[in-house]
This record gives structure tokens, sequence and C-alpha cells, in this order.
């Protein structure tokens, strides 16, 4: 009997000051929008300036974020738009509605090469020609397939000997 006593008031201690830690927090929620069309934007980021916490937009874009009473910065940030932040004083519940603007940036230009630009005079290999796919479906086919020892023959210093 005692022991289910002394459960019974641990599990009301526990109770009780989980209630009491939830009463101080408070709960900053919105939508976060598309500022030129009003859609909302599914996975936004809903960070906290130098915490490492936040949330992301639900599929109707809605976010939600319970936080103790403070000052905080919120960040919201979307891949193609332009952060923004937001100072908020929670003391109570409140409700920040975002619109986020889409930025477009221009890359530079990217080459992308199989092989070095100098590779013929630092390569140690003379006498070699390479004859890539592409050359040889290019030669014309005698019936419907192409002829690669023909391939060979066309290429450069190949001579043909009966």
């Amino acid at each position: 009997m005692l022991n289910m006593l002394k459960t019974g008031l641990i599990l009301v201690s526990v109770f009780v000051s989980t209630i009491a830690e939830a009463q101080g927090n408070f709960t900053v929620s919105g939508y976060v929008r598309d500022a030129a069309t009003g859609e909302e934007l599914i996975g936004a980021s809903v960070s906290i300036l130098n915490s490492g916490t936040g949330t992301i937009s639900n599929e109707y874009g809605y976010y939600a974020l319970s936080l103790k009473s403070s000052s905080y910065t919120l960040v919201y940030s979307y891949l193609g738009y332009g952060n923004q932040s937001k100072v908020v004083q929670l003391d109570e519940d409140v409700v920040f509605n975002m619109e986020l603007s889409e930025v477009s940036l221009e890359l530079e230009e990217v080459t992308i090469s199989a092989e070095r630009g100098n590779a013929n005079i630092t390569n140690l290999e003379t006498g070699s020609t390479r004859l890539p796919i592409q050359t040889i479906r290019k030669i014309p086919a005698f019936l419907g397939e192409v002829d690669i020892i023909k391939a060979i023959q066309l290429l450069p210093g190949v001579q043909v000997t009966s």
C-alpha cells in the first residue's frame, strides 16, 4: 500500500512539473508563401538564429515552433528564394505569416573535359589514335552494320596490303 502511494506521488509530481514547464512555452506559428503568387512553400525552413533549432513548413506551408519566453530572431529560407529575418519577443502565442521573394542567380560558364587540354604534349604515348564510338557510328554501314575493320583502315597511317 505504501509503495502504491509513493508511486502515485511520483507520478503526480512528474505530471505537475511537466505542466509547469509547458506553461513557460509559447508558440510562434504561421504560413510561408511565395510573395508573387501567394502559393504556400512546402518545406520552407524556419530557424532560430545562432541556436541550431528550427522547423520546416508542412504541405500547407504551415510551421509552428514552441519556445520559452524570450526574444528570438527567426530566419525564413527556401531554395531559390531570398532569406528574411524577423525579430520576435515571445510573451504570448504569436502568428507570423511570411512571404518570400524569388532570387535569380546567374552562374558562370562551366566547361567539362574528359582529357586535359595539354594531354597530347604531356602524354608519353606516341603513334596511337583513339577512335570514339560516335565516329564509328558515322561511317556508312553495309547491310545494316558498321564494319570495324573498314573503320580502322580509314584511319590515317593505316596501310592495307594484300
